[in-house]
């Protein structure tokens, strides 16, 4: 090596430089759900349809703004429904009987940049 010349250090890893917590500037994000990530309910009625539980969860648990969660009568596009951990694709979309301990899950794909 050339004196004067030194190799540049390498940088930490990631990890090493310590944990990014969110931006303390940043607005506080919306909690549809009153703030919970999961919410368990009893949809009353017989012969219930993931529509009717769509129906049920914009019209007694959501906390806000509907608009965000479905368009007519089904989900807005971006937003991701599994019956039972399996894509409601397979199962008949808004169709889809549900049964007793059946779990329908909402998972939104859209995120901010």
């Amino acid at each position: 090596m050339s004196p004067g010349l030194r190799p540049r250090p390498r940088p930490r890893p990631r990890a090493a430089r310590g944990p990014r917590g969110p931006d303390p500037r940043a607005p506080p994000r919306p909690r549809r759900f009153g703030g919970k990530k999961s919410v368990e309910a009893d949809v009353p009625g017989d012969g219930v349809t993931v529509r009717a539980a769509m129906a049920y969860a914009r019209d007694t648990l959501l906390a806000d703004r509907p608009e965000l969660f479905m368009r007519g009568d089904t989900v807005k596009p971006g937003i991701l429904v599994l019956v039972n951990d399996v894509d409601w694709e397979l199962t008949g979309r808004e169709d889809t009987e549900l049964g007793g301990g059946d779990t329908v899950t909402f998972i939104s794909t859209l995120h901010g940049g």
